[in-house]
């Protein structure tokens, strides 16, 4: 799920995702790589060549089943 929040968040702390809100969804659909967050609830995924750098970097956090996206940003290389 992508919020309203969740964009105004992602789009104060890094304008530059503006263009590129409709590949965060893509991230979390159908990923590059995924790996396991530093919370227990929290996931990432990441999606290659798209957005404003290498590796488009989307948050997730679950709770129960449902997830919700905190946050997206670039990122030159994966963690």
């Amino acid at each position: 799920m992508l919020t309203r929040a969740a964009i105004t968040h992602i789009l104060d702390g890094h304008g530059e995702m503006e263009p590129h809100l409709d590949a965060v969804l893509c991230a979390v659909e159908r990923p590059t790589a995924h790996r396991v967050g530093r919370a227990a609830n929290e996931e990432w995924y990441f999606l290659a060549n798209v957005g404003p750098s290498r590796w488009l970097h989307v948050v997730v956090h679950f709770f129960g089943e449902a997830g919700s996206i905190t946050t997206a940003f670039g990122r030159s290389k994966l963690p």
